[in-house]
C-alpha cells in the first residue's frame, strides 16, 4: 500500500509541473501575440544576416562593388 501511495503523489507532482510548463508557455505565446515581450522576428534576423558590411566577400555579394 505504501508504493501505491507513492505512485499516486508522483503522478500528482508530474501532472502540477506538465500543467505548470504548459501554462508558462501558453502566457508566454499570448504575451508575444499581443507585443508585450520583445520577439526577434525573422525579417529581423534575414536583414542582419545580409547586411552589406558583414557580408562582404561571402556568396553573391562578392561580385557587388
Amino acid at each position: 500500500m505504501l508504493n501505491a501511495g507513492r505512485w499516486g503523489l508522483h503522478m500528482r507532482i508530474v501532472s502540477i509541473a506538465l500543467a505548470s510548463v504548459v501554462a508558462i508557455g501558453l502566457l508566454w505565446s499570448v504575451a508575444a501575440i499581443s507585443k508585450l515581450v520583445p520577439v526577434a522576428s525573422a525579417e529581423m534576423k534575414s536583414s542582419a544576416a545580409t547586411s552589406p558590411d558583414r557580408t562582404a566577400g561571402w556568396g553573391k555579394h562578392a561580385s557587388v562593388p
